[in-house]
């Protein structure tokens, strides 16, 4: 799938979650954290499902519970939006990120931690891809605190023309290299932005 182009093509499959839940989702967790994705009918925040993530378990370290999208296509150089609507039972933080589906679990750009709150809110992380792929992971990280998290509306896009990533950029700060586990793996750079958030609906 390319995404290089103008219009603007989810790069993701059913991020509305108005079907089951199916590949190419997929959950993974560390040993030591235990959660559930489940499609949840009504109280969405765009059409009539949404995701819902409990996590009942968890180490702390957010990217040892993961929510994720395999196999997206990037485009180096393009400006992607991963925009969302999120909520949480209190609140909390996730983050967001994109890497490479195998050793060496590259960073493909994408790294931000967004502060959630207990209303349906929508956010924007922008980013740049650093290389052309059709491997790449599209990840929320989930296993920071328990509780639950709600999605809805998931999609990534080309950012409009003249938008630029704030903040970070790949490669820009101190790579932290984590054990990957079963396929798991964070690029941390620094502190990103919070997010754009709408009214709450």
């Amino acid at each position: 799938m390319d995404l290089g182009g103008a219009t603007a093509t989810n790069l993701l499959v059913n991020g509305d979650f108005e079907t089951a839940i199916v590949d190419p989702w997929h959950t993974w967790n560390n040993t030591g954290c235990a959660s559930s994705i489940s499609r949840q009918s009504g109280n969405a925040a765009v059409g009539s499902a949404c995701a819902r993530c409990d996590i009942s378990q968890t180490t702390g370290t957010d990217w040892h519970i993961e929510f994720a999208q395999y196999n997206r296509s990037l485009v180096q150089g393009v400006n992607y939006d991963l925009t969302f609507w999120a909520r949480s039972g209190q609140p909390r933080y996730l983050s967001v990120g994109s890497q490479k589906g195998s050793p060496d679990w590259r960073n493909y750009g994408l790294s931000q931690r967004l502060a959630i709150t207990t209303n349906w809110q929508q956010y924007t992380a922008t980013f740049s891809a650093n290389e052309t792929v059709s491997d790449a992971r599209v990840q929320f990280f989930l296993g920071e605190t328990t509780g639950t998290v709600w999605l809805d509306d998931v999609r990534a896009d080309a950012a409009p023309a003249g938008r630029v990533p704030p903040r970070f950029q790949p490669g820009s700060g101190p790579a932290q290299r984590h054990p990957p586990g079963e396929g798991c793996q964070r690029w941390l750079g620094p502190p990103a932005f919070d997010g754009c958030a709408s009214p709450d609906v």
